[in-house]
Parts: C-alpha cells; sequence; structure tokens
C-alpha cells in the first residue's frame, strides 16, 4: 500500500522569460520496492511561456499494485526584457519647408505598436525631434529613440549681375556674377548643382547646369531672330 516516489529532475521551482519556451526535464519514479514506474505528466505544458504567470506542471505514476503518486513542478514566467524600438529609415532627415513631410515610424520587438510624439511646424524653418517610445505588456519601457528632422527653406543666389552693360550685341560675350552657391537656410551648399534658363518667351533656348557662381556664354548660340531674351 505504498505509493510510488516521483523524483523531479532540475528544480521543484523554475523561473521562464516571457516568449522563451519552457524545456521540460521530466520525472523518475520508484516503487516499494526500487523498481521503476512509468511518470506521466497530466498537464498541459505546450504554451507554458507565452504569458506572465505561474504555472503548474503535474506528475503521476502508478505501480503495479495500483497506488497513485502525484508531484508538481512550479513554472514562473516573467517579463523583465524591455522591447527595442529600431528606426524605419534615417535618423537625421531635412524637409524642405511648406513641403509634406510623411515619417517613416519605427518598430519594436514583440511586435509593439510604437508611439510618437513630435512638434514639427513644416511651416517653418528649423530643427525638430520626433520621439519614439513603447511599453509591453509586462511594463518594461524601452529605451526611447529620436528622429531629428531639419525644416529648411530655400534661398536663391544673391546679388545677380551682369559685368557688362546691356543691351548686348549679337556676338558678345555675356558674364554675369551672383555671391553664393544656390544653398538652403540649413545646409550651405547642400545641392550639387543649379540650373540657369535663357527664355524667348515660356520657351527655353539655353539650360545650363552650373557649379560655380560664375557664368559666362556667347550671343552667338541664340536665335537671329529673336530680339529679347529673359535670363
Amino acid at each position: 500500500n505504498t505509493d510510488p516516489i516521483i523524483t523531479l529532475n532540475g528544480d521543484h521551482e523554475v523561473t521562464v522569460e516571457r516568449g522563451t519556451p519552457y524545456t521540460e526535464l521530466g520525472a523518475t519514479a520508484t516503487d516499494y520496492n526500487d523498481e521503476p514506474v512509468t511518470v506521466t505528466i497530466t498537464s498541459a505544458t505546450d504554451n507554458i511561456g507565452n504569458s506572465v504567470g505561474t504555472y503548474e506542471v503535474t506528475y503521476s505514476a502508478t505501480d503495479t499494485a495500483g497506488n497513485l503518486a502525484n508531484e508538481i513542478r512550479i513554472v514562473k514566467v516573467q517579463d523583465t526584457i524591455k522591447p527595442i524600438i529600431t528606426l524605419n529609415g534615417n535618423a537625421v532627415v531635412y524637409v524642405e519647408q511648406d513641403q509634406d513631410y510623411n515619417d517613416s515610424g519605427a518598430t519594436s520587438t514583440e511586435g509593439l505598436t510604437v508611439s510618437t510624439i513630435d512638434d514639427i511646424d513644416i511651416s517653418t524653418a528649423g530643427t525638430y525631434t520626433i520621439t519614439y517610445s513603447v511599453t509591453d505588456t509586462g511594463g518594461n519601457d524601452a529605451d526611447e529613440v529620436t528622429r531629428t528632422v531639419i525644416v529648411y527653406e530655400i534661398k536663391a543666389p544673391e546679388n545677380f549681375s551682369f559685368v557688362d552693360t546691356s543691351p548686348f550685341n549679337r556676338g558678345d560675350l555675356i558674364q554675369f556674377n551672383w555671391d553664393h552657391v544656390y544653398e538652403d537656410s540649413i545646409r550651405s551648399n547642400v545641392f550639387d548643382y543649379y540650373i540657369w534658363t535663357i527664355m524667348n518667351g515660356n520657351t527655353t533656348l539655353i539650360a545650363k547646369q552650373l557649379t560655380t557662381n560664375s557664368y559666362t556664354f556667347d550671343t552667338n548660340t541664340l536665335p537671329a531672330e529673336v530680339a529679347e531674351y529673359n535670363i
């Protein structure tokens, strides 16, 4: 009439981090005569580790005389790991003033929805910050991640002038200068080049890609039948 003795493999109480699969170590049992007895796990273990909480794994063994023994293992599932936020796109972005800005957002581990806070005023040049944050179901706050958004105002070349005096005669070399290369209000010389055009009404006669702050062209390249041009 003596029940079998069940011996757990491993500790009676174990701790598992949420999201980490629970590894069952099993148990052994012997009867009164020190003969081995089959141990059966009578509780489901497949979902242990998916959610925070305390779980019991139940073991049972019955000897040839019908004597039944039970044993339990306590499994505590905890959540101590904070989620990690990853930016989509660059940490610093540049946006022209009054142009639409669509943020690329961010993702986090555990598939959580990331919250954002920003004070961007696309109508005003300046430097703005978007802050991304998230908290998981265990109450763990991720380290905040930020993106810098620089809104810049385009500035055209200044002090544009002709070296010679108008009007020009056909065959003249016309030179004009300006103060600096096309730039924006935040980053000097952000553009690699810009284009000067010579127009006859709405028709473009010359479109010249420039990278300096001086340009000279030959009026012989202009159509003879046109008397007046706009630059």
